[in-house]
């Protein structure tokens, strides 16, 4: 049995999607050897990723794809290398599974945020929303199963497309618990400087992309509404990849004077996002809409109080552990960032819910579930 998995989007510059699937390839390694002794995974990467990638196993193969995601080069040519290796089961971790691939296949689809928050690079030009459309439809209808991280997803997808619902199975994420020593960054890592200007600063942060559906400009309105915090010296850190689409926050920070204040890191390692989240007083995430909310759950797995958009997917997910706040009104996050930092009794009770709610979401659950899913359409 040879089962593909595309991996074009793992690397050193991971977003959710790229961890989703370093943490399924790893996980699939270190199930036992009788689960898969007959199978061969072929790991499909492109050329940054495949430097960095290491087979963990004789079982998992690299190979190399070399096409961009969204690309005519993904639609086209990436089919042909998945039948030279004679794939009998592919698992295209993204909604971009090629329109004309004709073998069995399995699809995992996060969420559907660009139909409802398209952004400049989809909105604005017609032939992109084409075919945002055309591929979703063929990856829907075509998949042997669609995986989803949530209830809420899955749900979404039922709304909106004809499909039994049989074929949809939700299968959570996972968070890794990580432990860590002392409540003190480190200095010896690539952002320095960032780092050494957080010695000793309380700050409030936003681990994820820099998109308009994130509200990201909510979230500064909110924090300047904050002025006894900010007294106080805290900042508010927005770090994760920024490919300058969302041009409305920095007119935003400078609108409200709040350059000083307000700190954007850019793509951190690892690591970094590891020591960042520890160190914070407060993991806020504004978002207008959420497949599944990984952030979150590693805040909880380190111990760190998070706040929240009540929106459908993060009750889901979070449970009673997190701060709700209405995501669409800064008076509101401002006023629950206050609660969730200020207000010890109502924080400790949301951490021990925390402690207890991320014993479920397991990347081992997720790796043993997804192959379950594949053994069942091979």
């Amino acid at each position: 049995m040879r089962i593909g998995i595309d991996a074009r989007m793992y690397g050193p510059s991971q977003t959710g999607i790229g961890n989703y699937t370093k943490f399924l390839i790893e996980n699939l390694a270190l199930l036992s050897e009788n689960s898969h002794r007959k199978i061969k995974f072929f790991i499909f990467l492109r050329k940054y990723g495949f430097n960095e990638f290491k087979e963990p196993n004789k079982n998992f193969i690299k190979v190399l794809a070399n096409y961009s995601w969204y690309s005519f080069e993904e639609q086209i040519k990436f089919p042909f290398l998945l039948y030279k290796h004679k794939i009998d089961l592919m698992h295209f971790t993204h909604f971009n599974a090629p329109i004309f691939y004709k073998k069995p296949f399995i699809v995992t689809i996060h969420d559907l945020t660009p139909k409802f928050f398209p952004g400049p690079l989809i909105g604005k030009y017609w032939h992109r929303r084409f075919a945002y459309n055309i591929t979703l439809k063929n990856a829907i209808k075509k998949s042997r199963y669609i995986i989803t991280p949530s209830k809420f997803t899955k749900n979404d997808i039922l709304k909106h497309y004809k499909i039994n619902s049989d074929k949809i199975k939700v299968i959570y994420e996972g968070v890794d618990h990580i432990s860590t020593n002392n409540k003190q960054i480190t200095t010896n890592n690539a952002n320095n400087n960032i780092y050494r200007s957080l010695l000793n600063v309380n700050y409030i942060l936003y681990l994820g992309v820099i998109r308009p559906h994130k509200n990201l400009v909510k979230l500064i309105q909110a924090f300047n509404l904050l002025n006894n915090l900010r007294a106080k010296g805290y900042k508010l850190v927005l770090a994760g990849p920024d490919n300058g689409i969302y041009p409305e926050l920095q007119k935003e920070i400078k609108k409200s004077g709040l350059e000083r204040d307000v700190i954007i890191t850019g793509i951190l390692t690892e690591k970094e996002k590891i020591e960042f989240i520890f160190n914070a007083k407060l993991v806020v995430l504004p978002s207008l809409y959420e497949g599944f909310g990984l952030v979150p759950l590693e805040a909880l797995s380190l111990a760190t109080p998070v706040a929240v958009s009540n929106i459908e997917s993060l009750r889901e997910i979070l449970g009673k552990s997190a701060f709700f706040f209405n995501p669409e009104n800064e008076k509101d996050i401002a006023e629950v960032i206050k609660q969730a930092l200020n207000n010890e009794i109502k924080q400790k009770e949301k951490l021990k819910q925390g402690a207890l709610l991320i014993k479920k979401y397991k990347w081992s659950i997720m790796a043993k579930e997804t192959l379950s899913l594949y053994l069942n359409k091979l």
